[in-house]
């Protein structure tokens, strides 16, 4: 399950860091209307569930992995969110 678990952490890397950069190179994500706050919801529970795969032997409790889940979900969101602040502008 450790295999399963890493391939879970390093698509949810994936997932993140492609949808950052497309939130910078398309005005924020609102040129032709790309989602791009899904990698705020998705990932983060893939995150939290690898994390639980990979470290099952040592028996955290649940609310280690709510807060890694809470975690990522923040740090996600936030860095769409700067991505959107620093990333290409719309033309007006």
């Amino acid at each position: 399950m450790m295999i399963v678990g890493c391939a879970l952490l390093v698509v949810a890397l994936i997932w993140v860091v492609y949808k950052v950069v497309l939130a910078f190179n398309s005005a924020g994500g609102t040129d032709l209307m790309l989602i791009v706050y899904d990698a705020a919801v998705y990932p983060p529970v893939l995150i939290a569930v690898g994390m639980f795969l990979v470290f099952r032997s040592r028996e955290w409790p649940i609310w280690v992995y709510a807060i890694i889940w809470l975690g990522a979900t923040l740090s996600a969101a936030g860095a769409i969110r700067l991505s959107e602040e620093i990333g290409d502008r719309r033309l007006r």
